[in-house]
């Protein structure tokens, strides 16, 4: 699986500014299955932000901090999955075990609070394990 969007958000002044912005994302999601019954899921992204103009930091026209350039991730992640139903990217229930990377530049981390964790780290992890749901239409009581 591929996919990816591209947006820009205006506003009705003449000229550009800090409030006008664009955006996008690009993901791949491959998946290998071994058998029948499990596979390997794995996934990369990269997504970027562009503001209008870069602002000044202060009023004395000094040079702009990291909340002025573009702010940058990239995100990977390995899954390792079994499907007792059968295997495909859609059959249902899958158990999971999730490992996931994430890298955020300066300007990233500065979206978020200062007391935040995601400000704080230039590099996440996450470790979990899932069980996906079946889905709604596969209940007897839908059909």
């Amino acid at each position: 699986m591929l996919g990816g969007y591209v947006r820009s958000f205006r506003n009705p002044s003449a000229s550009l500014d800090f409030n006008d912005v664009d955006e996008g994302i690009v993901v791949a999601r491959p998946h290998v299955f071994f058998g029948e019954l499990g596979g390997l899921a794995l996934e990369g992204s990269y997504q970027a932000q562009q503001r209008g103009v870069l602002v000044p930091a202060g009023t004395d026209g000094a040079a702009a901090d990291a909340k002025g350039r573009s702010p940058r991730a990239w995100s990977a992640s390995a899954s390792f999955l079994s499907s007792p139903g059968r295997r495909g990217d859609y059959s249902r229930p899958h158990f999971r075990i999730i490992y996931a990377v994430t890298l955020r530049n300066d300007a990233a981390r500065a979206l978020y609070s200062q007391d935040d964790v995601f400000s704080l780290r230039k590099t996440e992890h996450f470790w979990a394990s899932a069980r996906v749901v079946v889905q709604l239409e596969q209940l007897r009581w839908l059909r």
